[in-house]
């Protein structure tokens, strides 16, 4: 199936609230379980998480690792109010409205970057590589989550029954459409190559995700 790639921002009202109100707590913890095995504790250290949305995997990886300042970054406004509301009793959980490319962080280093179901929204994936080899400190752990496309439309009817049957049809509608602009392992492996990541590793997670880990390199060429 080829990809159909869809809008990069989620910034309708209706969005919002459908995903503000939708459990994603399954895969979410999921997620940041992989994230605590992948990236070891940094005291005093600084992490991004990529895409945030409205807070999910940022909040509660800032409860999990309190000893570490966790910045939640996405490009709608609609989607970090919700998040701010959500981690407003977090001392160490920040959000910050930008789109990559950005300058936001041009003299911020980060130990450790995440991001869930961002990759597929974007429509030049190198922004996202070339942040990572920008922004990571040598060393920094990365994580990065995404859906994967399936082979074919049945597959996603099946996917969308399974996990969002009862769910607003808003986001049932947009999980669909996410899957048609999901990358596949192989793609994604081509554009770590081409973004001199070649030591990432790239892997299936679940029967709808992949994953992306790696270590920033300490000399990028």
């Amino acid at each position: 199936m080829e990809r159909r790639p869809e809008p990069e921002l989620m910034i309708e009202p209706a969005q919002v609230r459908a995903y503000a109100e939708t459990d994603f707590s399954e895969s979410d913890e999921c997620f940041v379980r992989a994230i605590a095995r992948h990236i070891p504790p940094v005291p005093g250290g600084c992490m991004i998480d990529l895409g945030c949305g409205p807070g999910n995997m940022c909040l509660r990886l800032a409860l999990l690792r309190p000893m570490e300042e966790w910045i939640g970054m996405d490009g709608s406004v609609g989607m970090l109010e919700v998040a701010k509301k959500r981690g407003r009793t977090l001392a160490n959980l920040r959000f910050v409205h930008a789109v990559m490319p950005t300058e936001a962080f041009s003299t911020t280093r980060f130990d450790g970057i995440v991001s869930n179901s961002l990759l597929h929204h974007l429509r030049d994936p190198q922004v996202l590589w070339a942040f990572i080899k920008e922004r990571g400190k040598p060393g920094a752990r990365v994580f990065i989550g995404d859906l994967r496309r399936p082979d074919h439309e049945g597959e996603i009817a099946h996917l969308t029954s399974l996990y969002l049957k009862d769910a607003d049809p808003i986001v049932r509608d947009d999980f669909q459409a996410s899957l048609r602009a999901a990358y596949r392992e192989e793609e994604v492996e081509a554009q770590l190559e081409r973004a001199g990541l070649d030591d990432f590793t790239v892997e299936r997670f679940s029967d709808r995700h992949l994953v992306v880990r790696g270590i920033v390199p300490k000399r990028v060429h």
